[in-house]
């Protein structure tokens, strides 16, 4: 017991000193921590779309439209600031942050494709179609020959068979 508190004096001591003292060993120089911040962004730019963030995602889907959509629809300013509107609001209504959604090349950084969306050339405006084949509501009813009034018809009718046998 005697050699603990000497540890946890001798312990207290080089944390008052370290204290007291201004040098500080952990010192780095501004090049140091630019590189390990370019790092760090780097690694996060690789990731895939639903782990990126918003600010990152809203920025491809510009390039996207910049890049590939209006040079394939040959869109005008005005149709292109539109775009850019209505796919960052529709990245708020969480309608582009799955996987699927988006075509996203992790490795290049940059969107391919996005499937949903769709050109109409008479209005020269974009929609986000639904690709999602949904499940029938049917299937999770019951069997309708199962009810309780389909049950008590079959009963109802094996009596009337039972009682027209035995007659």
């Amino acid at each position: 017991m005697n050699t603990k508190n000497e540890c946890q004096e001798l312990k207290n001591i080089k944390y008052k000193s370290m204290l007291l003292s201004s040098d500080s060993q952990n010192t780095t120089d501004m090049g140091g921590i630019e590189k390990m911040l370019e790092t760090e962004s780097k690694i996060n730019k690789k990731e895939p779309w639903n782990k990126l963030d918003k600010t990152l995602k809203i920025k491809k889907i510009n390039e996207f439209v910049d890049n590939i959509v209006k040079c394939q629809y040959e869109l005008e300013d005005n149709e292109i600031a539109t775009l850019k509107s209505y796919l960052s609001r529709s990245l708020d209504l969480i309608k582009l942050s799955r996987v699927k959604d988006v075509e996203y090349v992790k490795d290049k950084g940059e969107i391919k494709n996005i499937p949903s969306l769709a050109f109409n050339p008479k209005t020269r405006t974009f929609t986000l179609k639904r690709c999602d084949k949904r499940v029938s509501t049917l299937k999770s009813l019951g069997n309708p020959a199962t009810t309780k009034k389909n049950r008590e018809k079959k009963k109802i009718n094996k009596k009337d068979k039972i009682d027209s046998k035995n007659s």
